[in-house]
C-alpha cells in the first residue's frame, strides 16, 4: 500500500484529484492485492479489502490513515 494522492469532493460537486509526487510507502502485505480503502474519520485507521478469486476475500484495519 502507498499513498499516492487523494480524491476530495468540494461542496460544488466538483472532484479534485492530487497526485503525490513522491508516494509515500505504508505498508506491504504478505500474498495479497489490497483493492480496497477507507480511511475512517478521524481515526487513524482503514479498512482494508481484497477479493482474491482463487483465495477468498480478506478485510483487516491498518493504522495508515493521516
Amino acid at each position: 500500500m502507498s499513498d499516492a494522492g487523494s480524491v476530495s469532493l468540494g461542496c460544488s460537486g466538483r472532484i479534485r484529484l492530487r497526485v503525490a509526487g513522491h508516494p509515500e510507502f505504508l505498508r506491504k502485505f504478505k500474498d495479497r492485492e489490497g483493492e480496497a480503502v477507507d480511511c475512517v474519520s478521524d481515526s487513524g485507521s482503514a479498512v482494508l479489502g481484497t477479493d482474491d478469486e482463487n483465495a477468498d476475500g480478506v478485510a483487516t484495519t491498518a493504522r495508515i490513515c493521516h
